[in-house]
């Protein structure tokens, strides 16, 4: 198994503060000691690499995340200097590099779409439900809520030429809002494509420090609220919904290899850039400690040295270190032992620990089997 995608990340700025947020306001604290943002010269290095990665082991496709921080807030030329350095090497080997950006929709400056249009570079939006509970956590750094500007920046981009860039929103459960009102708000965005998170900042070591947490795993109240919009989904039957987890559920359910990072969890062939080229783990590491994210290694040291570094190693086969406790699991195809953020366990990434929410998982991929008569 080979390496296949990237998360870039070009700033270690943003311009909201997310109360949530994995990247400021947790545990890690890596983005201190490195760049505000990315230089072209690494930048198009990282490219140069992972070209070199894609024809040493004949795979023509490559997709990279551009991520933060706020991506957006990258300067435009230095996007046109990436974007056209990576077409350049795609034609020259005959590969395709894809780029795709993960924004938090504050603003995208036009001369930014029109990259985006010239290299059919897709744009997602993070906004987390109907405005009262968006601006809860989503705030600036004077905390103001980000709603507004999030929705006029995406119907400025949906009314556009630039609307086939809009590929659709990610959101983080919220258990404060009622599935039905989740579901009724994705039926007014221009675009209803959603991937649903589950949480990142809870894991083992963060239940036993907080009472509140520990109350929530013990009612499974995320299990019960991904089995409601799950039920609720598959009612409204309307194909134009698209609920990327649901639908990955099914699409595995019926024989593709093919699944997002918390369905399978039998690999994880991916890593991270960050503003000075330094190789990261997968941002899941972040919630661990200040820290856990950090490698010794260089972008400059090409791609094939991951699958050296024992982690990385791990992390390509991670079907072997599926934990003992989910080997008779019915649903240990679907789940192999849970998102990897809830198997942290003492200050690092626990492989042989299944996730802390192991329960509401399961309370999903029954439903679900359930639904489709497999149960």
């Amino acid at each position: 198994m080979a390496f296949s995608a990237a998360i870039v990340k070009l700033n270690s700025v943003c311009n909201l503060n997310c109360s949530y947020c994995y990247m400021f306001n947790g545990p890690d604290r890596t983005f201190e000691e490195t760049a505000n943002k990315m230089d072209v010269a690494t930048a198009t290095l990282m490219i140069d690499e992972i070209a070199v990665y894609c024809v040493s082991t004949a795979q023509q496709h490559f997709k990279v995340t551009l991520h933060g921080g706020e991506p957006t807030l990258w300067p435009v030329k230095r996007f046109a200097a990436l974007f056209e350095h990576a077409d350049e090497l795609n034609r020259k080997h005959e590969i395709a590099i894809s780029f795709s950006i993960q924004s938090n929709g504050i603003s995208v400056p036009d001369g930014l779409l029109a990259l985006c249009l010239k290299y059919q570079v897709s744009i997602s939006v993070s906004i987390d439900g109907p405005q009262q509970y968006n601006d809860e956590f989503r705030v600036d750094h004077s905390g103001h809520g980000s709603y507004q500007r999030i929705m006029k920046t995406v119907q400025h981009i949906a009314n556009s030429e630039y609307k086939s860039l809009l590929s659709g929103f990610l959101s983080v459960i919220n258990l404060n809002i009622s599935p039905q009102e989740y579901f009724d708000w994705i039926k007014t965005l221009p675009v209803t494509r959603i991937d649903v998170l589950w949480p990142i900042e809870i894991n083992h070591d963060t239940v036993k420090q907080d009472v509140l947490h520990d109350s929530v795993i013990k009612q499974h109240r995320y299990g019960k609220w991904q089995q409601a919009l799950f039920n609720i989904w598959m009612r409204n039957d309307d194909p134009s919904i698209y609920i990327r987890s649901f639908f990955n559920i099914l699409t595995v359910l019926h024989g593709s290899k093919a699944h997002i990072d918390s369905i399978g969890n039998d690999v994880l062939n991916m890593f991270v850039v960050n503003t000075q080229g330094q190789i990261e783990y997968p941002d899941y590491f972040r919630s661990a400690k200040d820290g856990g994210c950090k490698t010794d290694l260089h972008i400059s040291g090409g791609v094939s040295q991951l699958e050296q570094e024992p982690m990385f190693a791990k992390l390509l086969k991670l079907k072997d270190y599926r934990p003992l406790d989910c080997q008779q699991c019915p649903h240990k195809a679907l789940c192999g032992g849970g998102f990897l953020p809830g198997r942290v366990k003492g200050e690092q990434l626990d492989l042989s620990q299944k996730s802390i929410l192991c329960d509401d998982h399961y309370m999903l991929f029954d439903t679900v089997k359930s639904v489709l008569g497999q149960g």
